[in-house]
C-alpha cells in the first residue's frame, strides 16, 4: 500500500490544530469566574451569619428629615385611629337612634291599636244606646197610645158576655152614669201618670247626655240634680202637665162626643153600637 501524499498529511495537521485553539477572552472570563467562586467560598467560611450593613453617619438635616417623616407617619396612624373610633361612635349612635325609632314605632302601633279598639267599643256602645233609646221611645209612644185608647173606651159600657162589646145607652141610669164617671176619672188619672213619667224620663235622659258630654260633673251630684229636677217637676210642672194632658183629653173628648152623637142616634133607632174591643 502506498503512503499518503504530502498534501493529505498537511490537511489533517491543519484540522487538528484548528480544533484545539481557545480564544483569549474565554480564558479570561473563566479565570474571573473561578476567582469569584473561590472568594465566595472563603467569605462563607470566615463569617457566621449575614454581614451587617454599616450604619451611615446622618447629618443634622438628615435627622430633621427623619423626624419629619416619623411625625407624618404617626399623624397618619393617629388620624386613622381617630377616624376608626369616630366611625364606631357614629355607628353606636345610629344603632341607638334605630332602637329608639323602633320602640317609638312599636309604642305608636300599640296606641293606634288601642285607639281603634276603643273607638270600635265606643261605636258599639253608641249603637246599643241608640237602639235602647229607640226602644224606649217606641215603648213610651205605645204606653201613651194605650192610655189614650183606654180613656176613649172609658166612656162606654162593656158587655158581660164574651167577646165583650162596648155600648152607650141613649138614656143612662144612675149606676151606669156613676160607672162611666169612675172609668173616665181612672183613665184620665192613668193618662196623666203616663205623661208625667215620660217627662221625668226625658229629663233624666237629657241630664245623662249633658253629663257624658261635659265629663266634669260628679255622678252623685248629677243624680242629686236629677232628684231635685224630679221634685221641681212634681211641685211646679203638674199644672202645666195637667194642662197639656187636658188639651189631649179635650181633643179626645171632642172626638168621643162626635162618636157619642152618632151612637145616640143609632141607639134611638134601637141599634146596639159595637166599638173596638179594649186591647
Amino acid at each position: 500500500m502506498a503512503d499518503p501524499s504530502p498534501d493529505l498529511e498537511q490537511a489533517k495537521q491543519t484540522i487538528v490544530n484548528s480544533s484545539i485553539v481557545v480564544p483569549a477572552s474565554a480564558e479570561a472570563t473563566s479565570q474571573r469566574k473561578r476567582e469569584s467562586e473561590e472568594q465566595t467560598e472563603t467569605n462563607g467560611q470566615n463569617t457566621d451569619g449575614p454581614q451587617k450593613r454599616p450604619r451611615l453617619e446622618m447629618t443634622q438635616d438628615g435627622q430633621r428629615r427623619g423626624k419629619r417623616m416619623f411625625g407624618v407617619l404617626m399623624g397618619t396612624l393617629n388620624k386613622f385611629k381617630t377616624d376608626t373610633s369616630t366611625k364606631s361612635s357614629a355607628e353606636k349612635q345610629r344603632a341607638e337612634i334605630d332602637n329608639k325609632l323602633k320602640e317609638k314605632l312599636e309604642r305608636e302601633r300599640k296606641e293606634l291599636a288601642e285607639s281603634i279598639a276603643k273607638d270600635k267599643e265606643e261605636h258599639i256602645e253608641r249603637q246599643q244606646e241608640k237602639k235602647r233609646r229607640s226602644k224606649e221611645e217606641i215603648a213610651q209612644k205605645l204606653a201613651l197610645a194605650n192610655a189614650k185608647h183606654r180613656l176613649h173606651l172609658s166612656r162606654y159600657i162593656k158587655t158581660a158576655i164574651e167577646p165583650q162589646l162596648l155600648y152607650r145607652p141613649a138614656k143612662l141610669s144612675e149606676a151606669q152614669a156613676a160607672q162611666l164617671q169612675n172609668q173616665e176619672e181612672s183613665a184620665k188619672s192613668e193618662l196623666d201618670e203616663v205623661v208625667e213619667k215620660q217627662k221625668k224620663a226625658r229629663a233624666e235622659s237629657e241630664m245623662n247626655e249633658e253629663e257624658k258630654a261635659n265629663g266634669t260633673e260628679n255622678r252623685s251630684d248629677a243624680m242629686e240634680d236629677v232628684e231635685e229636677g224630679k221634685d221641681d217637676i212634681s211641685s211646679e210642672a203638674p199644672a202645666a202637665g195637667h194642662r197639656e194632658a187636658s188639651v189631649e183629653v179635650q181633643a179626645i173628648d171632642d172626638e168621643d162626643d162626635s162618636m157619642d152623637q152618632r151612637g145616640e142616634a143609632s141607639s134611638q133607632n134601637g141599634d146596639i153600637v159595637d166599638y173596638e174591643v179594649e186591647p
